[in-house]
């Protein structure tokens, strides 16, 4: 894009250096313009510019350390798309790309004009076409289109899935593992302290989410584990007391335990 708002100065400045004196000078920018007024040049250099700049967006994303990654696939699945679809359609968009050859040539004054055509041509494409604006249509516009639909974009979007995308994904997963299966295993811990678990628990099971919390607790080792215990006698004595009330109501409404609340009471000691 830049060089395109400066080619008016570029061929400006290549003119009065071809008028130079030095000789070394003159030949080089001879040689220059000749290659800038060329028609392949004129015609190539609007269509790679157009190309380009489908790019320009993804280009000055990737180098970000604080990349959006799947922002940048969606990025260059959308180019692919814009891309495929000048190439279904040409005609439209190479009008105004030859037009703006055409312009480009005017500050050479030079004619866009087909290069000559033989038979056998093994150095370039040689389509063949019966104008100018057919010819690089056919021998340069569509070529590139199908050159960074095919060797360009498709491998860059393989590469950045395959290279970047999922040995992240792997990385991130191998982390979350490794991480939070052992934070996940301490901190289930806990558990033993829930009543109807703690009945067959220890302190010792509940070790683990001590060392985990150890900084959120206020107090010393003995502490703890006078409190775990007067904890774990409190809810077991709770509840043997409800099993214990359960089973007089179950008793009372069942003919069949007549005989064991007799045998309750022959064993019961006298107050």
């Amino acid at each position: 894009e830049t060089f395109n708002s400066l080619f008016p100065v570029v061929v400006e400045l290549l003119t009065n250096l071809m008028k130079m004196k030095d000789r070394e000078s003159s030949v080089r920018s001879n040689l220059f313009y000749g290659a800038i007024s060329s028609s392949e040049f004129l015609c190539s250099f609007p269509i790679l510019n157009k190309l380009l700049s489908f790019t320009t967006n993804v280009a000055r994303s990737l180098p970000n350390s604080k990349i959006d990654l799947m922002t940048c696939i969606s990025n260059i699945e959308d180019i692919l798309q814009g891309i495929q679809m000048k190439r279904n359609e040409p005609d439209e968009e190479y009008k105004y790309l030859f037009e703006e050859a055409q312009d480009l040539a005017k500050y050479t004054e030079t004619i866009i004009k087909m290069p000559r055509v033989v038979k056998r041509q093994i150095n370039r494409d040689n389509i063949p076409a019966s104008s100018a604006y057919e010819y690089f249509k056919l021998n340069i516009f569509i070529p590139l289109l199908d050159h960074f639909i095919v060797a360009i974009f498709i491998p860059l979007l393989d590469h950045f899935i395959v290279a970047i995308f999922i040995p992240l994904l792997d990385h991130f997963i191998v982390a979350i593992k490794d991480r939070f299966s052992e934070h996940v295993k301490k901190a289930a811990a806990i558990s033993c302290l829930i009543p109807e678990h703690i009945a067959d628990k220890s302190y010792d099971d509940l070790l683990p989410a001590i060392e985990l919390y150890q900084k959120f607790l206020h107090c010393s080792t003995a502490q703890l584990k006078t409190e775990f215990v007067l904890w774990k006698k409190r809810w077991t004595d709770i509840v043997t007391e409800d099993s214990f009330t359960s089973l007089s109501s179950y008793s009372g409404s069942n003919p069949n335990t007549v005989n064991m609340k007799r045998k309750e009471q022959v064993f019961l000691p006298d107050k």
